[in-house]
């Protein structure tokens, strides 16, 4: 501010998010199953193990949790004490190539996060054309379309989730065209390049 003209226009470039396609990408889970991606803290992925706890309770069976990433010791406590053996499935460093496997054949994709700075998930996931149930904390509020988002979400739990995922399982072919044009927008190539040469000739000018 100190050394910039007062009117001067500020603008963001996104990070292009390259997709590599696996074309014998097979089957690593045969049930229905919802997908959780990450294991840091800041992924909440105990609340994703709550999620599928509650709809256990409510006779909704028809889907099993799998999670990426590293089990931690208060996870597997809450699986062994809530008998949930049987419906979380871990995958534990596996290859990019099981992980597209894993986008690629998943019923939803949760997002349970604290926060996010980009949300790499969620483009992923409207890269292979997935529905989503996801907080919007954090840079998700800018990326996760209205129709996936999961209203009055808190770190302890999910409210209306039951009816939400209902909603979800309906939605027709339309309301991922909104996901897609999100993602062509980030991933926009020739964008990203017209940014970088306004930038390279604003620096020739300046020098």
């Amino acid at each position: 501010k100190k050394y910039l003209k007062k009117n001067i226009k500020i603008s963001h470039i996104y990070q292009l998010i390259p997709h590599i396609k696996y074309i014998n990408a097979n089957r690593q889970v045969k049930e229905k199953y919802i997908l959780h991606i990450g294991n840091h803290l800041y992924k909440n992925r105990y609340l994703a193990l709550e999620f599928i706890n509650l709809l256990i309770k409510k006779k909704i069976t028809k889907y099993k949790l799998v999670c990426v990433g590293e089990i931690r010791n208060q996870e597997r406590n809450y699986i062994k004490r809530n008998s949930l053996q049987k419906y979380i499935q871990f995958f534990q460093n596996i290859s990019d190539k099981k992980i597209f496997s894993l986008y690629k054949f998943s019923s939803y994709i949760i997002i349970t996060s604290n926060y996010e700075g980009f949300g790499v998930p969620v483009i992923e996931t409207y890269h292979h054309k997935k529905k989503l149930l996801s907080s919007t904390n954090g840079s998700l509020k800018e990326i996760v379309i209205p129709d996936f988002r999961i209203k009055k979400y808190t770190k302890y739990g999910f409210f209306n989730l039951f009816k939400k995922l209902e909603k979800i399982e309906n939605l027709n072919s339309k309301i991922l065209k909104k996901s897609l044009k999100i993602l062509n927008i980030i991933n926009n190539k020739d964008r990203y390049l017209k940014s970088y040469d306004k930038i390279y000739l604003n620096e020739r000018n300046i020098y």
